[in-house]
């Protein structure tokens, strides 16, 4: 068996006995991370990694669309935001927020409470 790649240089004879082995093309894109389906999708020209993102179900509450990250399949990494074209082969990652929205609100509520709390307390002391 000969194995050969396009940047392998000159063209191989083939040879009787030689086994030719012709990778198949995979046509579909792979969205990963903090998604509701995540899974193997086919590829459609024309989608952008959004709508992947949409066909996997979207970002879950905890997903952070807006950081996701694409790595072709040339094994190169970028941004959602700076990816104008999926091709076969990409994968889409989400990432998850370190801490969600409700958790920030907590507390924030919880601090705003201390803060008041803090406030009446010396009010108090300080006014006797």
């Amino acid at each position: 068996m000969v194995c050969a790649s396009a940047s392998a240089g000159p063209d191989l004879p083939v040879q009787p006995g030689d086994t030719l082995v012709v990778p198949s093309r995979r046509d579909a894109v792979m969205v990963g991370g903090a998604v509701y389906r995540p899974g193997v999708y086919p590829y459609g020209r024309g989608l952008k990694p959004m709508d992947y993102i949409t066909l996997a179900g979207g970002a879950t509450r905890t997903g952070k669309p807006g950081s996701s990250r694409v790595l072709h399949s040339t094994g190169r990494s970028a941004s959602v935001s700076d990816v104008e074209e999926i091709e076969p082969g990409d994968v889409i990652s989400v990432p998850e927020a370190t801490i969600s929205t409700a958790e920030w609100i907590n507390l924030t509520i919880v601090f705003a409470n201390l803060a008041v709390g803090t406030t009446a307390l010396i009010y108090t002391v300080t006014h006797r």
